[in-house]
């Protein structure tokens, strides 16, 4: 390589020998990171989320189906473990709430609320 370095070469390669491997994530646990991440970013769409894949909405069905789950289960469970989330730093207000999880209302955080809720009473 022309123009290469190798005292800087040598001073990097020591750098990267230093530091530990990249977790090896799963398709399920990268689709889970990104669809958190479309919902703090408030556009928690099938659409968003599969352009953020790189891949298109029919295929993100099918990968999602191929996993025994689909787009409104993965959803529910993302914007459930979000709301505890919230919730762990005090009450926050419906709206807020409402806001942060990607919900048009108050009423349908509610809603999912009331619905975790029950949920979680049938389990115990």
């Amino acid at each position: 390589m022309r123009g290469a370095d190798p005292a800087l070469a040598e001073i990097l390669a020591r750098y990267a020998a230093t530091l530990p491997p990249p977790p090896v994530a799963t398709w399920p646990e990268h689709f889970r990171q990104v669809l958190s991440e479309a919902i703090r970013d408030g556009t928690p769409s099938l659409g968003a989320v599969a352009r953020r894949l790189a891949v298109s909405p029919r295929t993100l069905q099918r990968q999602l189906a191929a996993h025994g789950t689909t787009w409104r289960a993965e959803l529910d469970r993302a914007r459930h473990a979000l709301a505890r989330h919230y919730s762990q730093a005090g009450p926050p207000g419906m709206a807020r709430l409402a806001r942060q999880l990607g919900y048009c209302d108050p009423r349908s955080v509610r809603r999912a609320l009331r619905r975790w809720d029950d949920n979680a009473t049938e389990l115990s």
